[in-house]
C-alpha cells in the first residue's frame, strides 16, 4: 500500500511543530475553534463544509478582495474540502480532522513538521494571505514604466541562469579540452583514436579502481559501483562523457547532474538488487495486445514502442524495467533477428500503429544492424514516423558519423515518413561543441532532433530547466517533455508543485520557442497527463509526512474504461530542505506550496 507511513519517515520538531499551530490558530481561529469541539467527528465535519460554504459565498459576494488571491483562495478552499472527505479518508487510510485536532490539543507527535506547514499555507491561501501579491501592489516597481519592469524581469532571469554554466561557454570549453588531454594521455592515445566512437565503447570505464584514477569519488559513489558491478547492473561511462566531469575540482560545483547520471545512485542500485532478486516479471502492458517475447509496448492507438535489443547506453532514471537491462554501452550481445521478424509480422498486421518509438538505444550498434531495424520497419507502408531514442548526443556524440546521418536521413520521405532522433540532455552542463555539431548535421540532413528530459532534485533548482531548454535550442534540438522521476526512486523526485511551479513562474518567462515542451506525469497504464491541465489531476490528501496525495484521471476516460490512479507525492517541505542543503534560499521557492 502506498499510503503506508513508515515512523522514521515522520520526522517531528515539536517546538517548530507548534509555532506553527499557533500560527495556525492566531490566524484561523474560527476554524480552529470548530475542529476542537467536543462532539461528533461527523458533526464537526459538517460544521466546516458549512464554514468552507459561507467563505466561499464571501468570496464570490465581495468586490475588494484582490483578483489573484481570490483565485487562490477558490484553489486552497477545493483543496480543503477534499482533506476533509470520507471518500478520500477511505481511499487513503488516513485522516486530516483526526491528526488536526491532535495538533491542535498538542499531540503532534504522530505528523511531521511538513503535515503542519501544509495546513497553514492552505489556510493562509484561504484568506488571500500568501503575501505573493505584495510586490506587485505595494513595490515602487509598480509605478515605473512596463518596459522598465521587463527590463529587470528580462535581468533577473539571466542572472539565474548564470548560475548553470554549459558546455558551450568559454571556460567549461577550455577546462574540458585540458580534461580531454589528460585522459588521452593516460591511455596513451591520439586525437584519431579519442574521436573514433569505437574505441570509446572498447574502452568504456567500468572498473572503479580505473576511474578513481581519473577523479574523486565519494564513498556512496564507490559503493554504488561496487554494487552494480557485483549484480550485473549496467554501469559505465565512456572516456568522452567522463571529460565533462570537474576532473580536478572535488567540490563537484557545477558537475553535479552529470555525476548523478554517471554513476547510478547508491540508493538506486540497492532498489534494483531487490528487484532482480524477486525477478519481477510482470508484463509491461496486455499481453494479448503487446506479447512480451517480441517486446512490444502499446499504450496509445496509433503509436507503439519497440525494444529490439535489451541494452542502454546508461542507466536511467526513468527506464522501464532496468533491472532486465543486461549491458551499458555494450555490443556484445547479438541482435535477435528473430525478435525483430515477430515484431515487424505484428506491426504489418496492426496498420492502426502509423509510428514506432525505438527504445533501448540502438544507436550503440554498428550502421549494418541499425539499418537493418530501419529499413524493415520502413518496408510497412503504414508507418509514417520511426523515432530513435538515445543517449548516444550526449554521451559519444562521435557515434554521429556521416554515415550513420546519411544512413538516418535516407528513410526521411518529405510527405511521406519522418525518421527523428529522441534524446535526454538532463543539463546545460551537458550541451557540449561536439553534441553541437552533430545535431546540425543531422537537421542539415532533414533528421530532426527532440528532447525528453526528466525533473529530478539535480536540475530542479530556479531556472536550471529553463537554461537547458534555452541551450537545447541554440544547438538545434527541440524541446519536446519534462517527465516527474519514477516513483520508486523518491530520493530523486520532485514534487509536482515544483513542475507546475517552474512552468508557471520561470519557463514562461523565456521566448515561446525557448519553452516549446511540456511537464508531464506518467501514469502506469493510462499515459502521459498534462500538470497544466488541473482538471486532469487532483490533490485529495496529504499524510502524516507530509506526502500529498493526488488522484489523475484519464483524459480520454470517455474513449476508454479506465480507472484513476492515486500517487503519492515526495513532501514538499522535504524537497525544499535538500535544496536548502545545496545551498539554495528556501524563500525563493515560497509560492510552491500554493500549487495543487
Amino acid at each position: 500500500m502506498i499510503f503506508d507511513i513508515e515512523k522514521e519517515d515522520i520526522v517531528v520538531d515539536s517546538d517548530r511543530i507548534e509555532e506553527v499551530i499557533q500560527q495556525i490558530q492566531k490566524e484561523n481561529p474560527g476554524f480552529c475553534q470548530i475542529i476542537m469541539k467536543d462532539i461528533d467527528e461527523e458533526q464537526i465535519r459538517k460544521e466546516i463544509y458549512q464554514y468552507f460554504f459561507h467563505f466561499e459565498l464571501h468570496c464570490l459576494e465581495s468586490c475588494y478582495m484582490n483578483s489573484l488571491q481570490r483565485h487562490r483562495s477558490q484553489q486552497a478552499l477545493h483543496v480543503l474540502k477534499n482533506l476533509f472527505s470520507p471518500r478520500h479518508e477511505s481511499l487513503t487510510h488516513f485522516s486530516v480532522l483526526s491528526n488536526l485536532k491532535k495538533c491542535l490539543d498538542h499531540r503532534h507527535t504522530e505528523v511531521s513538521l511538513s503535515f503542519a506547514y501544509e495546513i497553514l499555507f492552505l489556510l493562509r491561501a484561504l484568506k488571500g494571505k500568501t503575501g505573493l501579491e505584495q510586490k506587485e501592489e505595494n513595490s515602487p516597481i509598480a509605478t515605473r514604466p512596463e518596459w522598465g519592469r521587463l527590463d529587470e524581469l528580462s535581468q533577473e532571469v539571466k542572472t539565474w541562469m548564470k548560475r548553470y554554466p554549459s558546455g558551450l561557454d568559454y571556460q567549461v570549453i577550455k577546462q574540458r579540452k585540458q580534461n580531454q588531454e589528460m585522459i588521452k594521455s593516460m591511455f596513451g592515445i591520439t586525437d584519431k583514436e579519442w574521436k573514433d566512437w569505437n574505441w570509446q565503447c572498447q574502452h568504456v570505464i567500468r572498473d572503479l579502481k580505473e576511474l578513481e584514477s581519473f577523479t574523486k569519488l565519494t564513498e556512496k559513489e564507490k559503493e554504488s559501483i561496487l554494487l552494480a558491478n557485483e549484480h550485473q547492473i549496467p554501469f559505465g561511462i565512456t572516456p568522452y562523457y567522463l571529460s565533462l566531469l570537474d576532473l580536478s575540482d572535488s567540490s563537484i560545483k557545477y558537475d553535479h547532474a552529470i555525476r548523478n547520471h554517471a554513476f547510478p545512485p547508491l540508493h538506486y542500485i540497492q532498489r534494483l538488487i531487490e528487484m532482480k532478486k524477486r525477478q519481477n516479471t510482470e508484463p509491461l502492458n496486455n499481453p494479448k495486445q503487446t506479447p512480451e517475447e517480441i517486446s512490444i509496448r502499446r499504450g496509445y492507438p496509433m503509436i507503439a514502442i519497440f525494444r529490439p535489443i535489451p541494452t542502454h547506453t546508461q542507466y536511467c532514471l526513468y527506464g522501464e524495467r532496468n533491472w532486465e537491462m543486461n549491458d551499458a554501452l555494450g555490443k556484445k550481445k547479438p541482435v535477435q533477428m528473430d525478435k525483430i521478424d515477430r515484431a515487424v509480422r505484428w506491426f504489418e498486421k496492426h496498420t492502426e500503429v502509423t509510428e514506432v518509438l525505438i527504445a533501448g538505444d540502438i544507436l550503440i550498434f554498428d550502421d549494418d544492424i541499425i539499418e537493418e531495424i530501419l529499413s524493415r520497419l520502413a518496408d510497412i507502408s503504414h508507418i509514417q514516423r520511426i523515432r530513435v531514442s538515445t543517449r548516444i548526443p550526449v554521451i559519444l556524440p562521435n557515434r554521429i558519423t556521416d554515415s550513420l546521418v546519411h544512413l538516418l536521413s535516407s528513410y526521411q520521405i518529405s510527405g511521406r515518413r519522418e525518421i527523428s532522433l529522441m534524446t535526454h540532455f538532463e543539463h546545460a552542463y551537458e550541451v557540449t561543441l561536439e553534441a553541437m555539431e552533430v545535431v546540425q548535421k543531422l537537421r542539415k540532413a532533414g533528421v530532426h532532433v527532440y528532447n525528453q528530459s526528466i525533473y529530478t532534485i539535480d536540475n530542479s533548482r530556479r531556472f536550471e530547466m529553463s537554461a537547458l531548454r534555452k541551450q537545447l535550442r541554440l544547438i538545434g534540438v527541440d524541446p519536446y517533455y519534462s517527465f516527474n522521476a519514477k516513483k520508486d526512486t523518491p530520493e530523486e523526485r520532485v514534487p509536482i508543485a515544483r513542475m507546475i511551479q517552474e512552468q508557471n513562474e520561470e519557463s514562461r518567462l523565456a521566448p515561446g520557442i525557448d519553452r516549446e515542451d511540456e511537464a508531464v506525469f506518467n501514469i502506469p497504464g493510462i499515459g502521459k497527463n498534462y500538470l497544466r491541465a488541473s482538471q486532469e489531476h487532483e490533490l485529495i490528501m496529504i499524510l502524516a509526512d507530509g506526502s500529498r496525495i493526488y488522484e489523475f484521471y484519464p483524459s480520454d476516460a470517455h474513449l476508454f474504461r479506465q480507472k484513476t490512479f492515486l500517487y503519492r507525492d515526495v513532501p514538499i517541505y522535504t524537497f525544499l530542505k535538500e535544496l536548502e542543503k545545496r545551498g539554495e534560499r528556501i524563500k525563493d521557492y515560497r509560492s510552491i506550496w500554493y500549487y495543487y
